[in-house]
């Protein structure tokens, strides 16, 4: 918008400087030549890049950026073929939209904003939560459901009666640098210390810590924890977990000036909630006498509720 004022402006001017000034420019039309070539030569500089909405209905696909993170992504490890709530609920999506889904490159959360900005992919296909430095540079779908986050401990850990207990120096968190788990703990236990993991290190190795009592807690997604207490008994516990600590938002993620493309990606996510079709497929993925995850409230009533 700025550029195209900018354009407005200097074009207004070199036009009344042509109309104004005699010489061989006006008469031999040179001068109406250099109107005309100007807006033609910023119209072609717009038309080079071509914006997501656009290259998507082009190409008939959806070039997908991805984490391995089940049970959202599961990757089967012989054949690479992809399982899990966001490959279900992209197959409802690109049958909705009659776009292809192609699973372009498997990234980390750390480098996921890169690849969309880069333009190396449309849409980061995996969970992402959330967090202030992720949200300066892309944006958010509207949510696909909400994950729960506890706190864990080992599961010999019995000195603490309160999340209030927790916020002290002597206690370690563990956390994967520069993740949505490192601001919340930071957010929620000031004072505690931090047992930091390299980037690109997976949820289970964090968790995997407090077992091995490299760390005393750790912040968690429910079914993650509990996807870890099933492989690995009797090492961890939750703490406080009938009411979760906090609740993340998991969405698709695009480039943030992308308005038509993520214009389209909403309103199939709203679509596919208002039909409870993602509603039946995190039923696929949670025990059938317990929940893990949070639904989106409806966002209408009937009258009087």
């Amino acid at each position: 918008m700025k550029r195209a004022a900018l354009f407005f402006i200097v074009f207004s001017f070199l036009q009344f400087c042509i109309m104004h000034i005699e010489g061989e420019g006006n008469r031999d039309g040179q001068g109406l030549r250099m109107m005309t070539a100007i807006p033609a030569a910023y119209a072609a500089e717009k038309k080079e890049k071509e914006s997501v909405y656009d290259r998507v209905m082009r190409t008939g696909k959806i070039r997908c950026g991805y984490v391995v993170y089940p049970p959202a992504l599961v990757m089967d490890p012989n054949t690479r073929v992809l399982s899990g709530i966001y490959p279900d609920i992209l197959e409802k999506v690109s049958a909705l939209l009659n776009l292809d889904i192609e699973w372009t490159e498997e990234v980390s959360w750390a480098t996921l904003s890169e690849g969309l900005l880069t333009g190396r992919y449309d849409l980061f296909c995996s969970a992402a939560w959330p967090n202030g430095p992720r949200s300066r540079v892309v944006a958010f779908s509207h949510p696909l459901y909400f994950s729960g986050i506890d706190v864990y401990l080992r599961s010999d850990e019995d000195r603490f009666q309160s999340h209030d207990d927790l916020n002290r120096k002597d206690l370690r968190f563990s956390v994967i640098d520069g993740s949505t788990i490192y601001f919340m703990t930071k957010e929620f236990f000031p004072k505690a210390s931090l047992h930091s993991l390299p980037e690109m290190s997976s949820h289970a190795e964090m968790i995997l810590d407090v077992g091995l009592k490299k760390a005393d807690a750790v912040l968690a997604e429910r079914s993650a924890a509990y996807d870890f207490m099933r492989h690995n008994p009797d090492m961890i516990k939750p703490f406080e977990a009938t009411v979760p600590l906090v609740a993340n938002a998991n969405s698709f993620v695009f480039d943030r000036d992308q308005y038509a493309f993520a214009s389209m990606i909403n309103g199939a996510v709203d679509i596919l909630q208002n039909q409870g079709v993602i509603n039946k497929i995190l039923k696929k993925y949670e025990p059938a006498d317990d929940f893990f995850f949070y639904r989106v409230a409806r966002p209408y009533a009937a009258p009087g509720e």
